[in-house]
């Protein structure tokens, strides 16, 4: 069968319709949408512990430890307490040296025989339980400032602890307020050493823990009970040194 020449062209001009249809069609779909999947969002600045934003910046505020242990008045009088009984048993240890080379001289001129043995072996036992006696003292004293160090650390402490949380404080750092001597080496290193090199002024509540400190100690004192005192006129007058105690 033969196509004309007209069918030809009525068949090529239906298919060109047919194509140009089918692309107009493609092109005027909307894009599809991709797969919605798992967004991140991005990180933000300081968050608190349940996630969400901190309702204010941190603040950060300092401290002069040195000055606060300087100027704490309970401190101060336990460690003059403690002052006390070292000078105390300094001059015992002066007086029993006295003592003993005292004892050793008499001995020097007892003659050679049993009582002179004795008194030796009795002179020996005394200095050594004196000096058993000495290590002991020393222990203690040592171990009173540990406890008085401890506890007006612990003073210190709670009084920063109560400041920050009236003021909304939420870190403290330690530093020294005192200037630096440039002829002072020792001076000098430790201010090139310092962790903090600047603060503003208002950062610095080292007067205001001391306020507390040294208020809660005047409360203390005023609550504790009146204790006898020495009559005033002069001092009771000290018998002689008698030498350590013997063992017993």
């Amino acid at each position: 069968m033969r196509i004309s020449p007209s069918s030809l062209h009525t068949i090529t001009w239906s298919l060109t319709l047919a194509f140009c249809s089918v692309a107009t069609a493609q092109f005027t779909q909307p894009p599809t949408q991709p797969v919605a999947g798992p967004t991140q969002s991005p990180p933000t600045r300081a968050t608190s512990a349940a996630g969400a934003l901190s309702p204010y910046p941190t603040r950060i505020a300092v401290v002069d430890v040195k000055q606060i242990f300087e100027q704490n008045n309970r401190f101060k009088s336990q460690m003059e307490a403690i002052e006390g009984q070292v000078k105390k048993l300094q001059e015992e240890m002066t007086n029993v040296q006295k003592w003993a080379l005292d004892q050793q001289k008499a001995l020097g001129e007892m003659p050679k025989g049993p009582n002179r043995d004795a008194a030796e072996a009795k002179l020996a036992s005394q200095i050594a339980q004196y000096r058993v006696n000495e290590t002991l003292k020393k222990k203690n004293i040592l171990e009173s400032e540990a406890a008085v160090y401890y506890n007006s650390w612990r003073d210190i402490e709670r009084a920063v602890e109560a400041h920050c949380q009236r003021h909304r404080i939420d870190l403290v750092v330690r530093f020294d307020s005192r200037n630096m001597d440039p002829s002072n080496r020792e001076s000098v290193m430790q201010t090139v050493n310092r962790s903090v090199i600047y603060q503003a002024p208002e950062l610095d509540i080292t007067n205001s823990v001391l306020m507390m400190l040294n208020a809660g100690a005047a409360q203390a004192s005023a609550a504790r009970p009146a204790t006898a005192t020495q009559p005033v006129g002069g001092t009771t007058a000290r018998r002689p040194y008698a030498g350590p105690q013997a063992p017993r």
